[in-house]
């Protein structure tokens, strides 16, 4: 494989919630691109809660990010950990390097030149959740930006608040060699008194001022480089997600938003990440078979700069939170699955971050569904089936109640320490 007919190499994989499985589709689509027969090399960018390498059986790494930013090593590729998997390397962060997890901007940098050292056909990068800066600048220094959703309405919304913001800052950066164009920029993006409602309205305001640079705006919006995974979905679920979010993404953003895929809940992903195996290589299930489809369709897209033109934006438009929630009809037969609910809470217990998911899968599913995760690792999960409820006449009321009670009860029990051993046993 000659790596200079791939023109795309570089794929960052991040999202604007913890818990809807960055790590586990970082790990198994740099998996895919292995056994497929390229040089992959597989980064764990989560600064603040490196994990990836447990995803492969490996507790202790030789070799992580901060041996090379405290100098341990002389070159960043001397940090590469071989795997089982032929043509598949890792280089893990460092958990045990807490200077990492707010790297000065001199370190990020260096981190940023050393990954786009990297000799490989595909790097792919895992970085942590949320949009703080270092994510954003992880993600934009990437060719392509996969966002990770679930179809939850809280995940949605903030999958495409991390997409605005990795865009707002990108058009910001681009401008660092122009400070005025650059504080023209940051004040239309961020200020409240001078904001702009959507990136037309941006587009003709700095044709007002410098039209070269207005240009430079439409040809970075027009690179086809963002791309989202819907997880923890049905195939129904998924299409909905993708159509809703592209739809706002090109109307308010003026971004191409390319639908990937979509991957369902099964437990044999619970099983693969606690066996420390990722997925695509112990299993032949549905959920395998999508993540194979998703590899294929990033070989299949790599190179590939060519982009619909967007159209103009209604400027009177207002952008609104993003949601795929339908009518609720628990009577209606065939009814679609849909999440009617969905809370998220940040635990810390002992010193150690806990993300708890609760969410309503809706009436196809029949169940609620509480996952407790670690660093990307479900240590704990919960499901309770709809005919498990007190009969009522208003399901709807009566699984809304289960879900905020179910989801404060794990809660509870957290921080009466009754995942106190499997935290222990994440630990050794």
């Amino acid at each position: 494989m000659d790596m200079r007919l791939i023109k795309e190499k570089t794929w960052a994989v991040g999202g604007g919630k913890g818990g809807v499985g960055k790590s586990f589709i970082a790990s198994n689509l740099a998996c895919g691109l292995a056994l497929s027969g390229y040089r992959t090399i597989l980064v764990d960018a989560d600064l603040g809660g490196a994990n990836i390498h447990t995803l492969f059986g490996i507790r202790y790494p030789e070799y992580t990010l901060g041996d090379f930013l405290k100098k341990k090593v002389k070159k960043f590729h001397e940090i590469l950990i071989p795997t089982s998997i032929h043509n598949l390397q890792l280089i893990c962060g460092a958990a045990d390097f807490l200077e990492l997890a707010n790297p000065r901007y001199a370190q990020k940098q260096k981190l940023i030149r050393g990954i786009s050292s990297l000799e490989a056909d595909y790097v792919i990068i895992d970085i942590g959740a949320g949009a703080s800066l270092n994510n954003l600048d992880f993600f934009n220094m990437a060719d392509v930006g996969i966002i990770v959703t679930s179809p939850a309405p809280t995940s949605i919304q903030n999958a495409y608040g991390f997409l605005k913001m990795a865009v707002n800052r990108r058009l910001i950066k681009m401008f660092s060699d122009t400070p005025f164009i650059k504080e023209e920029v940051t004040s239309m993006l961020e200020d409240e008194d001078s904001k702009v409602k959507n990136m037309s309205e941006l587009i003709e305001r700095i044709k007002d001022i410098d039209k070269e640079a207005s240009e430079r705006i439409i040809k970075a919006l027009q690179e086809n480089r963002y791309k989202l995974i819907v997880n923890m979905a049905t195939e129904a679920e998924g299409e909905k997600v993708s159509k809703a979010m592209a739809g706002v993404a090109h109307q308010f953003l003026r971004v191409k938003l390319s639908p990937m895929g979509t991957i369902g809940y099964n437990i044999e992903v619970e099983k693969s990440i606690r066996k420390m195996t990722p997925l695509i290589l112990s299993s032949s299930s549905t959920i395998s078979s999508s993540i194979t489809k998703i590899v294929k369709r990033t070989v299949s897209e790599t190179g590939s700069v060519s982009q619909e033109e967007t159209k103009d934006a209604e400027d009177t438009a207002e952008e609104p939170e993003v949601t795929v929630e339908e009518d609720y009809t628990p009577d209606k037969p065939g009814s679609a699955s849909k999440i009617q609910m969905g809370l998220t809470d940040v635990v810390v217990y002992e010193g150690k971050t806990l993300h708890v998911q609760t969410e309503d899968l809706g009436v196809e599913k029949a169940q609620i569904l509480t996952l407790v995760f670690s660093g990307g690792r479900i240590l704990f999960s919960k499901a309770t089936d709809y005919k498990e409820l007190e009969p009522s006449a208003d399901l709807q009321k009566t699984v809304l109640e289960r879900v905020r009670w179910q989801h404060r009860a794990i809660i509870a029990g957290i921080m009466a320490g009754k995942l106190k051993e499997s935290l222990s046993e994440q630990g050794n």
